[in-house]
C-alpha cells in the first residue's frame, strides 16, 4: 500500500482560498443583496424580472467550471488507473488506489461531472422559463375548481 504525503503548501492555499470566498459569499450575501433588491425595486417590472433572469441563470452557470474539473480529473483517472493521478498535489496523506477501485473513482468523477452539467444547463434554462410564466400567468388569477371532487354532507354525517 503506498500512500501519498500532503503538500503542506497547496494545503496552505487551500485554507487561504476557502476563507477568501467564505469572506466573498458574506460580503455578497451582506452587501449585494440588499442593493440588488433595492436596484430592482427601483426597476420597471419587465426590467426588473429580466435582471432577475439573468441572475437565476449566472448562478446555475456559475457550476459548469466545477463540471468540466470533476470531468477532466475523471478521465485523467480513468487513463492513468491511479487515484489520485499523477502529478496532482494532495492536501492530505492519501493512500493511492490502482485497478478497479481507481477506475471506479474516476467513473463517478466523469458521470458527476456530466450530471452537474446538465443541471446546470437545465436549471439555467428552465427557471427562468418558469418564472416568466409565473409572473405572466400567475395561478392565482382565475380559481379553478376542476378535479376537486366533493362529498356531500349527508353521507359524512352517517
Amino acid at each position: 500500500m503506498t500512500i501519498l504525503k500532503a503538500d503542506t503548501e497547496t494545503r496552505r492555499k487551500s485554507l487561504y482560498i476557502i476563507g477568501i470566498m467564505t469572506i466573498f459569499g458574506i460580503v455578497i450575501i451582506e452587501f449585494g443583496l440588499p442593493r440588488l433588491k433595492a436596484y430592482l425595486h427601483n426597476l420597471p417590472p419587465k426590467d426588473a424580472l429580466q435582471v432577475l433572469n439573468i441572475v437565476l441563470s449566472l448562478c446555475f452557470l456559475s457550476l459548469i467550471p466545477w463540471a468540466i474539473y470533476f470531468y477532466r480529473l475523471g478521465h485523467k483517472i480513468i487513463d492513468s488507473n491511479l487515484f489520485p493521478p499523477p502529478g496532482i498535489k494532495v492536501v492530505r496523506d492519501t493512500k493511492i488506489l490502482t485497478g478497479l477501485a481507481a477506475r471506479r473513482r474516476g467513473f463517478f468523477l466523469v458521470v458527476g461531472g456530466l450530471v452537474l452539467t446538465v443541471m446546470a444547463l437545465f436549471g439555467s434554462v428552465y427557471f427562468p422559463i418558469m418564472l416568466n410564466k409565473l409572473v405572466n400567468n400567475p395561478m392565482n388569477d382565475k380559481p379553478s375548481n376542476e378535479g376537486i371532487h366533493r362529498t356531500p354532507q349527508s353521507t359524512l354525517s352517517r
